[in-house]
């Protein structure tokens, strides 16, 4: 009779013991936890910014450059860059042309060609890379246009052709170019996700 009784005290307490160590251990399958910890936060800013100049870091601002046309004579493609002085890779640039205009019977078109993987030669007018289309600007449509030619990587330069058509008989303007990252197209013009604070 003691025995009996022993053995069934033994088990409760061995039962007791089981049930605290599972109320004891934490929760894993089927369960929620919730951890706290540290992350690094990280800043970047992002700039894209117009020079004739192939090389330095570039003052904020636009390029001005001229163009005219008479009966025999007409501005040949001039040439700018697009400099990424920011610290982000960009996959998409916006390009706006204004002050176009100036000419007699004509309606002046500034149409922008980047050469992606090289650069121009300004006396041949070739490229070294794959010209590629940014696009054709008007006094009625200068823009922005947003494209995939972009300066990717920080540092880079992208190289532009700017050519003048459609002059008419004979005029003048001089056209200022502006390139950049626009706020509401950054989540796309940007490369990599973007994280931003509520």
């Amino acid at each position: 009779m003691g025995g009996s009784l022993g053995r069934r005290a033994g088990a409760a307490a061995l039962a007791a013991a089981l049930l605290a160590a599972l109320v004891a251990r934490p929760a894993v399958a089927g369960g929620t936890a919730q951890a706290t910890g540290t992350a690094a936060v990280t800043s970047s800013t992002w700039s894209v910014i117009p020079t004739t100049s192939s090389s330095g870091t570039p003052s904020p601002g636009s390029v001005s450059i001229g163009f005219s046309h008479t009966l025999v004579l007409t501005t040949p493609p001039q040439y700018f860059y697009a400099a990424n002085t920011g610290t982000r890779s960009l996959v998409r640039t916006s390009y706006e042309v204004d002050g176009i205009g100036g000419a007699l019977l004509g309606n002046p078109t500034i149409t922008l060609t980047a050469c992606v993987g090289g650069t121009w030669n300004t006396g041949t007018n070739v490229c070294s890379g794959t010209p590629t289309a940014i696009g054709s600007f008007t006094a009625a449509s200068p823009g922005p246009t947003d494209v995939a030619a972009a300066p990717t990587s920080s540092g880079s330069r992208l190289h532009i052709q700017a050519a003048v058509s459609n002059f008419g008989l004979l005029g003048s303007f001089t056209a200022v170019f502006s390139t950049m990252v626009t706020s509401s197209g950054a989540v796309r013009q940007l490369s990599g996700p973007l994280t931003t604070n509520a």
